[in-house]
């Protein structure tokens, strides 16, 4: 069973404020990780792009100073978003491959602060060592935020937070299945736990040191739909399963001790892929993250046929795109197509987390959405940071952003074919 917990309260600190929240003997805090620069990704069967070491969680664990007995690494993510044609179109296109096309990372972090004897003193240093583990992490190139006490408490109710045998509380109550992972190979049990879960919510507690730590994990994924409304407090959509899809399965790896020097080259993936565009010279699926809150735009120039396939990966994978075109009757064949009109519409005065942008005419206010704008082929380049996709010729593009840039072919399937045609 989780431990009862008190509800959240703020502490100030540099930054604001820092929620803080009791649960037995301990106190929580919450740090939301920012992804990594959009750019492209390459997926060649490891962890593709930056990610959070390992190392930086059990180096924090070993500091007196810190007093922290456990960190959760807490990651929402989306693989696709739905029911429709859109979906099985993107299913086809991804074959075997396993993209995660939204993600949200949080750690949990739990102090062992002295409550017994002195709270003020507690509180302060639980605000301490959570100042300290954002600072180790943005000395490893990953920035991190505190959240505050609303933010925390929508999380809980959002995700779940927890330590121990039960590392999430979310959506409808399901069995747990535990999987046989072994453990004289952490690094593969890990694996297995992470591919258990790509379109839902895994945790990774990593409690103890300083030579020697204990692992609990758990995965639940839900098995197609998802819910678009509602957020979490960076603005990544959660992986809460529809009422008409609650389907879950939980992967446990319960309480596997070993050296804490195992972990030290585990590198955790902290940023959404973003839909598949293409493949290399080596031919390795390549995606590009387009959207996002931390994208406020991004760039697509070449032809229209182009244009709508991204328009349709994007929906497929839960992001609601908005288009805001001069050629209204270029899209509303598509458009009705899709039938998902939470997910593909025109633009309107309704939420969207992709405003496609053609035209001339500047696109509807959209706070905290992407503008996607479309161009053609020959326009002038857009800037390196921007994640673009600029179309080179048939069949080919280059892939950019985060100031790297990347030749592909592009790709296509029977199903995205059929649903495009003469629409």
């Amino acid at each position: 069973m989780a431990m009862q917990a008190t509800a959240a309260f703020d502490v100030p600190c540099a930054e604001g404020a820092v929620g803080v929240q009791r649960r037995g003997t301990g106190l929580h805090t919450v740090l939301a990780l920012a992804p990594p620069p959009a750019g492209p990704v390459v997926h060649d069967g490891v962890p593709a792009g930056p990610g959070l070491p390992l190392s930086v969680l059990t180096g924090w664990l070993r500091r007196p100073a810190a007093a922290g007995s456990a960190v959760s690494v807490i990651t929402c993510a989306r693989r696709w978003g739905g029911a429709g044609p859109v979906i099985p179109a993107y299913r086809e296109l991804l074959g075997p491959l396993t993209v995660t096309g939204q993600r949200a990372v949080y750690l949990l972090l739990r102090t062992e602060a002295g409550l017994d004897r002195d709270a003020a003193a507690a509180v302060r240093r639980c605000r301490s060592a959570t100042r300290l583990l954002t600072g180790l992490l943005g000395e490893a190139g990953v920035a991190a935020r505190p959240l505050t006490a609303a933010q925390v408490g929508e999380l809980s109710r959002t995700v779940g937070l927890a330590f121990g045998r039960v590392a999430l509380e979310t959506g409808p109550a399901a069995p747990v299945r535990p999987l046989a992972l072994g453990v004289a190979d952490p690094s593969g049990a890990l694996e297995a736990v992470w591919a258990a879960g790509p379109g839902g919510t895994t945790a990774l507690t990593i409690s103890g040191g300083p030579d020697r730590v204990r692992l609990h994990a758990c995965a639940r994924s839900a098995a197609h739909a998802y819910s678009t409304g509602a957020r979490l407090p960076d603005g990544a959509a959660p992986p809460a399963p529809a009422p008409e899809s609650v389907a879950t399965e939980s992967a446990v790896l319960d309480g596997a001790v070993l050296d804490a020097a195992v972990l030290d080259t585990g590198l955790l993936p902290i940023g959404g892929a973003g839909p598949l565009v293409g493949a290399d010279g080596g031919g390795r699926p390549v995606t590009l993250p387009l959207s996002g809150p931390e994208v406020p735009r991004s760039w697509l120039l070449g032809d229209e046929v182009l244009a709508r396939r991204i328009a349709v990966r994007l929906a497929a994978l839960g992001i609601a795109v908005c288009v805001h075109t001069d050629s209204p009757q270029h899209w509303a064949g598509l458009l009705a197509a899709a039938g998902r009109p939470d997910l593909l519409r025109f633009a309107d005065s309704g939420p969207a987390q992709v405003v496609l942008h053609e035209g001339a005419a500047p696109p509807p206010q959209a706070p905290g959405a992407t503008v996607l704008r479309l161009l053609p082929a020959d326009a002038d380049a857009p800037p390196p940071a921007d994640p673009a996709l600029i179309q080179t010729g048939p069949g080919a593009a280059i892939a950019a952003g985060a100031g790297r840039s990347l030749p592909l072919r592009l790709v296509r399937g029977p199903a995205e074919d059929r649903l495009l045609a003469d629409r």
